[in-house]
């Protein structure tokens, strides 16, 4: 598996073992559930309306990502129903590690941030091999 690891990475594979790929694999999976869903905090009644937000990542006002509108409408009180998932893909360009993007919610009728939270990104591998 080390070869194979080795021609799939390059030289600085080296030293990567499978078991290594296996915490790293779980870890990152572990990572997307947290970061992809998000989640409506009260229930749709006469007091709290549906909400549709535009969600992406930015570099100052540019985003970096594609732009996914997710629609916030349950009216159930169960945490499983208000979860909605987002999957958000980088524009193909070079990202520095050391450099604070963040993850915007805006209003998708008035365009007012709902909420934002700095994210880093920090790719590790940079094409599919």
């Amino acid at each position: 598996m080390a070869e194979a690891l080795q021609s799939l990475l390059g030289p600085d594979a080296k030293g990567i073992s499978p078991n290594v790929v296996v915490r790293l694999k779980e870890k990152w999976g572990l990572e997307y559930e947290e970061w992809s869903q998000l989640i409506q905090m009260e229930a749709v009644s006469d007091r709290v309306k549906p909400i549709t937000l535009r969600v992406a990542v930015y570099d100052g006002e540019e985003p970096i990502t594609d732009i996914q509108n997710v629609k916030f409408e349950s009216s159930s009180g169960n945490l499983d129903e208000q979860k909605k998932w987002v999957s958000l893909v980088l524009k193909e360009r070079q990202y520095n590690k050391k450099t604070p993007y963040r993850l915007v919610l805006r209003d998708a009728e008035t365009s007012i941030e709902q909420q934002s939270v700095e994210v880093i990104i920090d790719r590790a591998f940079t094409d599919d091999f």
